[in-house]
């Protein structure tokens, strides 16, 4: 389909939804109508013509840099430069020891700021690929599953819980809806979602209880919405565009280095000039006048700066990476050390954003749950009773409160390509990571304890329920409650 010619520049969603429209602040029948949509969905014919005019819903950012601008990046110092211009002179003058002993360490230097940059430059790139690529939409009454990138608004997509959402959108309905809106916001918790809200216009982001946004995470729930914003237009194609274009300012100590070394020209090209005029006052040859003012000129170069500089940062940055943080740029190390303030929401910038139970008290009994503190959903460890490893099987009351943990609950912890892999609710996952560690999976008791109905959780109740039918005992059925 010919949609290249559509452009981040000349993108039409106005062409549909019409310019800076407050989607949260209209009912859900003023929404359709603008978007020329119903709850059905768009006709086919409908949604190809408006992908034709609106582009895919795909966020265009700008280039990322090429290793070899990377590479060139590093000598872009006016100390480097002089450097450049004393190893070129002193070749020329003959002076090969030296030549040699500056070039090298310009090649340190620029391969320990170019590796260091391209790892990093990688791993930021990574963070930017936050599109989904599948969707659920509803067109021409029918239920399709279509790539991401097709979408545009107007569309009537169906949410339910493990999904991301594809694109910005205003629900139309929702039962028991949760989403993890902390790539967008900060905030960790999950946010309750009701489609018949209409709230005021200037109601921000992280308030829209009647909107969901490109990329966030349903927890819990289903819902219809209908997409009012696609690619760049969305919430957080905003962001990544603004990202993009953020101007790559130099640092203070780039700053600083520059600084010194424009001062160092000028004292080299004094103090060669004091020599050569002193030497031909003197009678000496001016060739010999000319060898020694340049001498003395790349003397005053200091060799040794830039590539101390480029030490001291790569361990800086080493030893930032050993606790888990990503140094863009060599440079950025000394700037983070030059603040005195930092101002964080501490919700998955400070934090994972991840729980983890490590007491579980019953009526009689207090028992400590061990694991990995640095990964907190990986179900390994075990239950000590004042100190005394407890065999789950042989504590019926453990056992009974880990069942119920692990059936009362929607979430899913999975063990995939080696790793440990998670959706749901983050209170959920702890207990379902609980249940693990005392030998319970969801799915193996699923096996024997086949769920028959459920009550699902809402703010109102504050708890949720599930029935399950009695292994061997097919007319009793049990219910596991938590709240």
């Amino acid at each position: 389909m010919p949609v290249s010619a559509v452009t981040p520049g000349n993108r039409r969603d106005d062409a549909v939804a019409g310019p800076s429209v407050s989607w949260h602040g209209l009912p859900i029948d003023a929404v359709l109508t603008r978007l020329r949509s119903t709850p059905s969905g768009l006709e086919l014919e409908d949604a190809a013509q408006r992908l034709l005019q609106v582009g895919p819903n795909h966020i265009d950012l700008r280039p990322p840099a090429s290793a070899w601008t990377i590479f060139a990046r590093q000598f872009r110092s006016v100390v480097v430069l002089l450097l450049i211009i004393a190893a070129v002179i002193a070749a020329m003058l003959g002076d090969a020891g030296d030549a040699v002993a500056i070039g090298a360490v310009l090649v340190i230097n620029a391969l320990l700021g170019f590796v260091t940059e391209l790892r990093a430059h990688r791993a930021t790139e990574s963070l930017r690929r936050l599109e989904v690529r599948r969707a659920q939409v509803i067109r021409s009454g029918r239920l399709h599953d279509i790539s991401a990138r097709e979408l545009v608004p107007g569309d009537v997509i169906a949410l339910e819980s493990g999904q991301a959402v594809p694109a910005d959108a205003r629900l139309l309905q929702a039962t028991e809806l949760r989403t993890n809106e902390a790539l967008l916001t900060g905030e960790s918790l999950p946010v309750a979602k009701e489609a018949d809200r209409v709230l005021p216009d200037d109601t921000s982001v992280a308030d829209r209880v009647n909107m969901v946004y490109q990329s966030t995470a349903i927890i819990n729930g289903v819902a219809h919405a209908v997409v009012t914003a696609t690619g760049g237009a969305t919430e957080v194609g905003r962001v990544g565009i603004l990202t993009s274009e953020l101007p790559d300012d130099r640092t203070p100590l780039e700053q600083r280095l520059d600084t010194l070394g424009r001062r160092l020209v000028v004292v080299a090209l004094l103090v060669a000039a004091v020599v050569a005029a002193i030497g031909l006052l003197r009678g000496e040859p001016w060739w010999s006048v000319v060898q020694t003012g340049i001498a003395l000129a790349i003397a005053a170069v200091p060799e040794g700066l830039p590539a101390v500089a480029t030490v001291a940062l790569a361990v800086g940055v080493h030893r930032m990476s050993r606790r888990r943080a990503l140094v863009r740029r060599l440079p950025s190390v000394e700037t983070l050390g030059s603040a005195t303030v930092v101002c964080t929401d501490k919700t998955g910038t400070l934090t994972a954003g991840l729980m983890s139970a490590t007491v579980v008290a019953t009526e009689h009994r207090e028992y400590r749950v061990t694991g990995d503190d640095a990964r907190v959903q990986d179900p390994v460890g075990e239950f000590l009773l004042e100190g005394t490893r407890v065999v789950t099987a042989d504590d019926p009351v453990l056992s009974e409160l880990l069942r119920a943990a692990a059936l009362a609950n929607r979430a899913t912890l999975d063990h995939r390509d080696g790793d440990w892999r998670s959706t749901g609710d983050p209170t959920e996952i702890a207990l379902l990571a609980l249940a693990a560690k005392g030998g319970m999976t969801r799915r193996d008791l699923l096996a024997s304890f086949p769920d028959v109905a459920e009550i699902p959780f809402s703010s109102e109740r504050q708890w949720m329920a599930t029935a399950h039918r009695v292994p061997a005992r097919p007319d009793v059925v049990r219910v596991f409650a938590k709240g």
